[in-house]
């Protein structure tokens, strides 16, 4: 039997195949544009169609575990819609594990998870990946990929994005608090190797006029920490441009947004050294004591066009609130995490990673005036927030308070009539299909092979593709050209994709990185199966590939393939493995 044919074999089935623009900002670049949700909504719907030929359920009703479920089950139950049914102890393992970590779960703890009879496991495995260096590693990626740091801007040198980076991982460990971690980031102050400072320099341009720095300050920071699009009232006001898009901003005008930039208009920016070879910091952030936002510009005008009036006093955007102090963005992180939408922003895009879609999708499209319509659960959102407030920003709470509920520990498979509206009812899970970096990870967790890579600036190599601090690591190498492949975007121009392609599949056949992992070394994990029985073989492959036992079919046609070259088989098992759909799914 070739390997083509045992894949097919252990396959069972064949995935379905997958008016007044803004010059400056094209409605093609809205993630809430109305084509762009469409096809998402498209690739989610296949994925999840695929993923139900595989899904396992335990066969329970779900019980109501906290206030998540309330609202869920509530609303399902009067709209008439039946849930699915609690997800299995596999699929669950193998999903909360992946969602919290980045990768899947090791052989050994599927096993003793499976094993394991007490009532209360599922929390149990949920604070064991809470506590765990794997969870800061990867939301600190999370984070990373959140505020775009990378190396790829002009001003930001290799060592203020690992800077960064470490800030941000450092933080996810010590559990600050996620207002403490933005108002370190919105006042900051120092060299650029301190690391936050480094994402006030993200969105600063050499040459470019201070103005405009201050407006795509503004503009960035209200898009990432609240989850409202005002980069359009950037160059426009809202009247006659924003009504079928956003109806808040839409009365919103471009004086209302230079008076929320004039909060950054004693931000400064000083080069330190000239551009150095070894990635040193060049910048440093500071304060001044005074200065307004002007609309006086000397030189190149910018791309924007022409600023009138002022100077503008800083006013925050949302409630005009003013400056009570005379370090302006001190003043404005107090004010802007002091705002509940900041809260429900932080709560909805936690929810959008670990149920497919957010509450409000996508989740830096809010539309204010609109929320109680836009929202699918206003009332949940708004209570995941007030909740996360009340618990002091604890951003590992919000996860727990998630995770351990039974809507997120639904079955992916689904027993009655599916329909399109009922994905945000939550009815199931929704699949998606992993990140670059989770099948990264997922890969060398299964094969149990993989070297280190070195990393610019870094002092010790890293084993995880979740410990690399930028998108352009490892750089050229192997392992960066197969991610690349996979959708992992810049943090630029290019955003992260997780969708289907040819590429993709053809990667996960043929790439190098994936080959050298299927193939049997005395120093790989598949070399150190060779001792074990043929059914103890497959049997462990599978649960450290799909993080389940083969059933009874599967065992048989992968135990007849090992016969007749026991070498070349089981190669060829794990590859067939790591080509299921079921692997690169999160289902």
């Amino acid at each position: 039997m070739s390997r083509i044919a045992l894949f097919l074999s252990l396959l069972g089935f064949i995935a379905a195949a997958s008016g007044h623009d803004c010059p400056s900002y094209p409605a093609s670049k809205w993630s809430f544009n109305p084509a762009t949700l469409q096809e998402k909504l498209k690739s989610r719907l296949q994925l999840t169609n695929v993923a139900s030929a595989f899904a396992t359920d335990s066969g329970a009703s779900p019980a109501r575990q906290n206030f998540v479920d309330d609202y869920i089950f509530e609303k399902l139950e009067k709209q008439g819609v039946p849930s699915a049914p609690l997800a299995s102890d596999a699929e669950f393992i193998r999903r909360v594990t992946i969602d919290l970590v980045g990768r899947t779960p090791a052989a050994a703890r599927v096993r003793s998870f499976l094993e394991d009879s007490r009532p209360g496991k599922r929390e149990i495995v949920i604070d064991e990946l809470l506590s765990s260096s794997a969870f800061s590693d990867r939301w600190a990626t999370w984070f990373d990929d959140l505020l775009r740091n990378t190396s790829n801007y002009p001003e930001i040198t290799v060592a203020g994005r690992n800077a960064l980076h470490e800030y941000l991982r450092q933080s996810i460990q010590q559990g600050k608090r996620y207002d403490e971690m933005v108002r370190d980031l919105l006042s900051a102050s120092g060299s650029a190797s301190q690391g936050p400072p480094n994402y006030l320099l993200r969105n600063h341009v050499s040459g470019a006029p201070s103005q405009d720095f201050f407006d795509d300050l503004g503009a960035n920071i209200t898009s990432t920490f609240l989850g409202i699009p005002t980069l359009c009232i950037s160059c426009h006001s809202g009247q006659h441009h924003l009504e079928p898009i956003n109806a808040y901003l839409s009365h919103k005008t471009r004086t209302d947004f230079w008076e929320q930039s004039a909060f950054f208009a004693r931000t400064t920016v000083r080069l330190l050294s000239p551009d150095s070879s070894d990635g040193s910091a060049k910048y440093e952030i500071s304060e001044a004591a005074d200065g307004y936002y002007t609309s006086e510009i000397a030189g190149y005008p910018g791309q924007r066009p022409l600023r009138s009036g002022g100077p503008y006093l800083p006013h925050y955007l949302f409630t005009g609130e003013a400056a009570q102090g005379e370090n302006l963005r001190s003043e404005y992180a107090r004010i802007l995490t002091s705002d509940f939408q900041f809260a429900r922003n932080i709560a909805n895009r936690i929810w959008a990673h670990f149920m497919g879609i957010g509450i409000v999708d996508p989740p830096d499209g809010f539309d204010l005036a609109n929320y109680e319509t836009q929202a699918s659960h206003p009332e949940l959102l708004d209570r995941l927030a007030q909740d996360f407030i009340d618990t002091g920003f604890n951003l590992r709470h919000l996860m727990r308070r998630i995770t351990s509920s039974s809507a997120y520990q639904l079955s992916a498979g689904y027993p009655g009539n599916w329909q399109e509206p009922y994905s945000r009812l939550f009815a199931r899970k929704l699949t998606r299909r992993l990140e670059a970096e989770e099948i990264h990870d997922s890969i060398v967790q299964a094969t149990e092979a993989g070297g280190t890579y070195d990393v610019a600036g870094f002092l010790e190599p890293v084993r995880w593709a979740m410990q690399l601090p930028d998108t352009n690591e490892p750089h050229n190498s192997p392992a960066q050209a197969f991610m690349d492949l996979l959708g992992r975007g810049n943090r630029t121009y290019k955003p992260r994709d997780s969708d289907s392609s040819i590429l993709a599949g053809l990667s996960l056949m043929n790439d190098p990185f994936v080959k050298s992992r299927t193939t049997f070394q005395t120093d790989t994990g598949l070399a150190r199966l060779q001792a074990l029985p043929d059914d103890e073989v497959v049997e462990e492959v599978f649960l450290r590939t799909l993080s389940r036992p083969p059933t009874a079919e599967e065992k048989r046609v992968a135990i007849v393939h090992m016969s007749e070259d026991r070498i070349a088989g089981l190669e060829d098992l794990q590859w067939a493995l790591i080509n299921r759909p079921e692997f690169i799914l999160n289902h």
